[in-house]
C-alpha cells in the first residue's frame, strides 16, 4: 500500500508522530455537547493564542457549525450522533490531537492569558503527569484550589471552595486535580488507557488521577495557573443524577485505597 502513497505525505505523518512523543506542542481538547451556547466561543478566544492547536470533540447532536473558524481549530464528531459521555469525547478528541500535552479544558472556563505557559512549566518535570490549577467562579470566590479529601471519604473535593483566598501559593503535589481544566502528558495518559470509559459523567478525573499515580506518575497543583469557571452549566439539571451513578463505579474501583491511604497520600502505591 506505501507504493501508492506520496513519500511526502509518510514523511509528514512520521514526522507528525515522533511530535507526540519528543516535542513540545500543547493540543487543547474541549468536550462540547450543546454547542450553541454562548459560552464555548469565548472559551476557545480565551485558549486559541496559548496553544498549538484545539480540538472541539462534539458529543450527540453538536455539529459546531456555529462555532468560530480558524487554522487551529479542528472538528471531532460523535460517531451517528449518539451522546457518549464525558471519558469518550475527551478520548476522541485526544485521539485527533498531536501535542505530547493535551489540555483538557471544559467549554465553561476561562483560561486567564499566560495559563498554559505555567500549566506546562510543571508539566516538563520529570514523572509529571498531570497539573491543574486555581480555576475561580465569576465571582471571584474560589472553586478549585488543589485537590482535598478527609478521613473516611471516598473521593474528593475541591481545596479552598467558595474562599477567597487560596491556601497553597507554591506548585504543589497532589492525589487529585479537576479535569475541568487539566493539563496531561500524552505518554502518562496513554500508558494508564486514558479516561474511563465506564463512567457516564463525572469521576473520570478522579480516576485518571489515581491510575498515573499507580503506575508512578505525580498529579501537580500550579495555582499561577488561573481562570474563571462558570462550572457545570452543560450538566446542571442532572448533575446531582449523575455524581450518585459515576460514585458508585468509582467506589468499587478505588475503596481500598481510601481505606488504607491517609488524606494527602501522594506517591506511588499499589
Amino acid at each position: 500500500p506505501c507504493q501508492i502513497v506520496a513519500p511526502g505525505m509518510i514523511a509528514s505523518a512520521i514526522r507528525e508522530r515522533v511530535e507526540t512523543s519528543t516535542g513540545n506542542k500543547i493540543s487543547a481538547v474541549i468536550p462540547c455537547l450543546h454547542d450553541r451556547d454562548p459560552r464555548i466561543p469565548r472559551c476557545i478566544e480565551a485558549v486559541l493564542d496559548q496553544v498549538d492547536e484545539v480540538i472541539v470533540s462534539l458529543d450527540g447532536d453538536a455539529t459546531g457549525a456555529v462555532l468560530p473558524k480558524h487554522p487551529k481549530i479542528r472538528l471531532v464528531h460523535s460517531p451517528e450522533g449518539l451522546k457518549t459521555g464525558f471519558g469518550k469525547t475527551c478520548n476522541r478528541g485526544a485521539r485527533a490531537s498531536k501535542g505530547r500535552f493535551i489540555l483538557f479544558l471544559n467549554d465553561d472556563l476561562y483560561l486567564s492569558p499566560g495559563a498554559v505557559r505555567q500549566l506546562k512549566a510543571v508539566a516538563s518535570q520529570d514523572r509529571v503527569a498531570i497539573v491543574g490549577g486555581l480555576w475561580r467562579y465569576p465571582d471571584g470566590t474560589i472553586q478549585h484550589g488543589g485537590g482535598h479529601r478527609g478521613h473516611g471519604d471516598v473521593g474528593f473535593g475541591h481545596l479552598d471552595w467558595k474562599k477567597t483566598e487560596p491556601t497553597l501559593i507554591e506548585p504543589t503535589e497532589m492525589e487529585f486535580v479537576t479535569a475541568a481544566c487539566m493539563l496531561v502528558r500524552r505518554e502518562a495518559f496513554y500508558q494508564v488507557g486514558a479516561f474511563g470509559e465506564e463512567f457516564g459523567n463525572y469521576s473520570e478525573d478522579a480516576d485518571l488521577c489515581m491510575k498515573v499515580r499507580q503506575a508512578g506518575w505525580k498529579v501537580m497543583y500550579n495555582p499561577r495557573a488561573t481562570a474563571i469557571h462558570d462550572e457545570s452549566q452543560t450538566t446542571k439539571p442532572e448533575k446531582n443524577e449523575m455524581l450518585k451513578a459515576a460514585h458508585i463505579v468509582f467506589r468499587q474501583k478505588w475503596q481500598r485505597y481510601f481505606s488504607h491511604n491517609p488524606p494527602g497520600q501522594v506517591g506511588i502505591f499499589t
